[in-house]
């Protein structure tokens, strides 16, 4: 910001031309019958207004580069003066007002310093501070309206003044045809100390903001337009803002799909998780789709899902949260089982194996016994990084393999991920895993290798 400060206009320099008074060194405007005299700013010695009782007087030029001069008609008292001084050239202009006729004389053309009420001001370059709120002056005049960019922030201006807090301007983003109006927020910090803003750059991201009563959360995209009737992704989370701007907490959303979507009291969509609303327990799943319970949810599959989540427990569900990055294949090596007996054998209690997986499929329907976003023990060292998909070997193999290319390719698009994310119990543990693919004893079909799921699979991405 620029240096500004005022010279006295009282008595106080008593027609001695060597006293030169002015308040130099406080960065803010100062009323011109202001008693404290501090040093000369050296820029300011070839250039100081004595005002001696009804008289003004330009003393002490030294050559100074200005065309000040004073209009001697009648007898005129100086009620304002602005002092432009540049820091790149070292020159320093003035400018003042007469107040007989209110014309302006000197550096200044007619018309382009706005009236600061009888106070005597130093304007420089670039920001100005006036009372409580900021201007720009640049190329001789003040930004009057519009966009400014300083130092990679940006400003707005109406009427030479900078704005603060919600603006609505009419604004054209990249996917609009023509401008549209948008909301903005710009930081309206003020310094308690002299009740003066400090800020007024516009807000980008999240930025929580007093409405209704409360501070609640809004978002405002990187061009600086507020995210209203719109979901927000940021990093691994989504959120949805409400028509009005903030983020929408401990509601649900209905999304374009038709699908119903859980907003936690962070704002955060439930994903991979069981959550609890109104004494009634859902199924929130890796898309944030929730489903009721017990109630089974196709999600455009050919078949069910059904979300059965077992308890938590150390030798089956820990309950640790991981973030998956592949998908593992196995197969149950149980010719007798289904998907439902499998997720059964898993709350027995004679089962004191500690090995469990996320979801299993068979020829009718598949059941999700742990979120996706949890650690199940299925492959030693994929734990911590891969959710598991359990074939069931019972029934008609041709159309549980046929459920489970479908399913995975469900779950690979969810993900946003590929083919090359895929992985089988062997490739972690060197295991015969899973054996109805990778193994030719245990196929019914000669065709049924991994490689043929791999490219099926792919056919439906």
């Amino acid at each position: 910001m620029g240096i500004k400060t005022s010279v006295s206009m009282r008595n106080q320099i008593n027609n001695y031309s060597s006293a030169t008074y002015l308040k130099g060194t406080t960065r803010q405007t100062h009323p011109n019958l202001s008693q404290e005299n501090t040093r000369v700013l050296s820029f300011l010695n070839s250039a100081i207004l004595l005002a001696s009782g009804a008289i003004p007087t330009l003393l002490n030029a030294n050559g100074a580069n200005t065309d000040a001069a004073l209009a001697a008609a009648s007898i005129p008292a100086v009620n304002r003066v602005n002092v432009t001084y540049d820091a790149n050239t070292s020159t320093t202009e003035l400018g003042f007002q007469i107040a007989s006729n209110g014309a302006y004389t000197g550096a200044y053309p007619e018309g382009t310093v706005p009236d600061y009420s009888n106070e005597v001001v130093i304007i420089v370059d670039g920001w100005n501070q006036i009372t409580t709120g900021w201007q720009w002056y640049e190329n001789g005049k003040f930004k009057k309206e519009g966009w400014l960019e300083d130092k990679g922030k940006w400003y707005y201006f109406r009427g030479e003044w900078m704005q603060v807090d919600w603006q609505q301007i009419d604004y054209k983003r990249e996917k609009d045809e023509k401008k549209k109006k948008y909301y903005f927020y710009f930081r309206p910090d003020i310094n308690t100390k002299t009740m003066r803003q400090t800020r007024g750059d516009m807000v980008t991201g999240w930025f929580e903001i007093e409405y209704e009563g409360s501070l609640q959360w809004f978002y405002f995209r990187g061009d600086g337009t507020m995210v209203a009737s719109d979901w927000v992704h940021d990093e691994e989370d989504w959120y949805y803002m409400r028509s009005t701007g903030p983020m929408l907490k401990s509601n649900w959303k209905q999304g374009k799909d038709n699908e119903w979507y859980y907003l936690k009291s962070d704002g955060k969509m439930a994903k991979n998780e069981e959550i609890v609303v109104d004494g009634v327990t859902y199924i929130a799943e890796a898309n944030g789709v929730c489903t009721e319970k017990g109630k089974s949810n196709a999600g455009g599959l050919s078949f069910s899902i059904v979300q059965n989540l077992i308890p938590i427990s150390q030798a089956h569900r820990p309950g640790t949260k991981m973030t998956p990055t592949t998908l593992t294949i196995h197969s149950t090596a149980n010719i007798n089982s289904s998907a439902k007996n499998e997720r059964d054998w898993l709350v027995n209690p004679s089962n004191t194996r500690s090995a469990s997986w996320h979801l299993a499929v068979d020829e009718k329907e598949a059941v999700m016994a742990i979120p996706l976003n949890e650690v199940a023990w299925h492959a030693g060292p994929a734990n911590s990084s891969s959710f598991s998909i359990e074939i069931c070997e019972s029934g008609n193999r041709t159309k549980t393999l046929e459920n489970a290319i479908e399913l995975t390719a469900y779950y690979l698009k969810q993900y946003g991920w590929n083919t090359s994310a895929l992985r089988t119990h062997n490739d972690w543990t060197g295991k015969n895993c899973p054996r109805i693919l990778i193994d030719s004893t245990q196929r019914k079909q000669t065709h049924e290798t991994w490689e043929w799921f791999v490219e099926e699979v792919d056919k439906l991405l």
